[in-house]
């Protein structure tokens, strides 16, 4: 799972530039935004987009299930060309 970020501005760069180009990566590597997950660390948003939503849950809908957050998923996160990531959850029942 991640939270989601939707961007505006990284829709009209894709249109203009194309979806792997250059400028794509500059920005996302510039401006991406990210937050502190206690006991993980710095995580970065995943964008919003048809791609990331058919495979990605948010975090917020499974903290309020009661899971935790308890790392990030290496495999899923580890695309150079994208700076966003996973995050692992469970729920102690």
């Amino acid at each position: 799972m991640t939270f989601l970020h939707r961007d505006p501005m990284l829709a009209k760069l894709r249109k203009t530039h194309g979806w792997r180009s250059t400028e794509i990566t500059d920005y996302l590597w510039d401006n991406w935004p990210s937050k502190e997950i206690p006991g993980i660390s710095q995580v970065n948003a995943c964008p919003v987009t048809a791609r990331s939503l058919d495979h990605a849950d948010t975090l917020s809908m499974y903290e309020k299930l009661g899971f935790k957050p308890t790392a990030i998923d290496e495999y899923r996160s580890s695309d150079p060309q994208h700076p966003w990531h996973y995050i692992v959850a469970r729920l102690k029942v």
